[in-house]
């Protein structure tokens, strides 16, 4: 019994081994990409999608550089030099900088303006992804970002929350998205150790983008008239909530800052609900603006992302913020 066992596995690896070396030698890593507009993103275990690693991609208006951890800016050290304060800015694309240079995210212009105030005192890093929601923030703090050392994090989340579940778009094969954030998270937790391995394959890639272009049973997205979101009220609350107790665990200091976006309506108040309960440091963006005296119409270049004069605002309110005059 034994031996028949050992000769099955045997079998089994051998046939593993031929269609991997198959797939390795008929599949380049491109041919994963189910969209275009995703080539700057790879499946992760973790948080389900993160940037690529050495990354340089051009964007609307500059180019999108990323260090050896996925995170867009310069590499970085494992550990903050001493005396230096490190900032991990986490968000969804407007924290990413979608559409804007390297030198245009506003962690780049905080990272200026607090070099203006304090030179050689503070490290910003920017560890925003495109279509992130808080879950998958608070799930890269507590795997990866508590290991980079920081002193604060700066979060920034709305919009994304509310993104529809259970639908498909036809404009963006890759969102497909069958359950809440939470549930997958749920789902996968057990399993990760076997999907980090699995996402090294290229047999399973190759059969998973034939999956999810040909075998999807969801709705296209413009057939359903309601649905759900990624992060239901309940799910916001306890992802901020786990955000904030690992944070303040560490002894890392959290400033929240609440988003703004043209002609987008209504923000609820869970954002500064959870600043003034848990006793953060909230920035409010939209009387940030108004202070500035910048125009909605240069602030945004889509409506949703800040445009080079937006992330400048972001930059100076949050420097000051960190920096404790605001």
């Amino acid at each position: 019994m034994r031996k028949r066992l050992l000769f099955s596995l045997v079998v089994l690896l051998a046939v593993f081994s031929a269609v991997e070396t198959w797939a390795r030698r008929g599949f380049r890593v491109g041919d994963e990409m189910l969209a275009p507009q995703n080539a700057i993103y790879q499946d992760d275990a973790l948080v389900f999608w993160r940037l690529r690693p050495h990354l340089r991609a051009p964007q609307m208006y500059g180019t999108l550089t990323t260090n050896s951890m996925g995170m867009r800016g310069p590499e970085a050290t494992q550990s903050p030099a001493p005396g230096v304060h490190r900032v991990i800015m986490l968000g969804e694309s407007g924290t990413m900088g979608v559409g804007v240079d390297d030198a245009d995210t506003y962690a780049a212009k905080t990272q200026s303006a607090l070099d203006e105030a304090q030179p050689g005192k503070w490290e910003v890093l920017n560890a925003g992804v495109g279509a992130y929601t808080i879950v998958q923030s608070m799930l890269w703090f507590e795997g990866r970002g508590l290991a980079l050392q920081p002193s604060t994090i700066v979060v920034y989340h709305e919009l994304n929350d509310y993104l529809p579940t259970g639908v498909i778009d036809p404009a963006n094969v890759l969102y497909a998205v069958a359950d809440t954030d939470r549930q997958m998270y749920e789902k996968r937790r057990y399993l990760r150790p076997l999907l980090e391995l699995a996402l090294h394959s290229r047999a399973y890639m190759r059969l998973r983008k034939w999956i999810l272009l040909n075998k999807t049973r969801l709705p296209m997205i413009h057939t359903v008239p309601t649905v759900g979101v990624r992060v239901p009220r309940a799910d916001r609350e306890w992802a901020w909530n786990r955000l904030v107790n690992a944070a303040q665990a560490a002894g890392v200091r959290v400033v929240v800052l609440r988003p703004t976006y043209q002609g987008w309506q209504p923000h609820d108040q869970l954002v500064p609900w959870v600043a003034k309960t848990r006793g953060l440091t909230l920035v409010d963006l939209a009387e940030a603006r108004r202070q500035s005296g910048v125009p909605e119409r240069i602030y945004f270049y889509d409506g949703v992302h800040p445009a080079r004069a937006g992330t400048e605002v972001i930059g100076r309110a949050v420097a000051k913020a960190l920096l404790g005059e605001g």
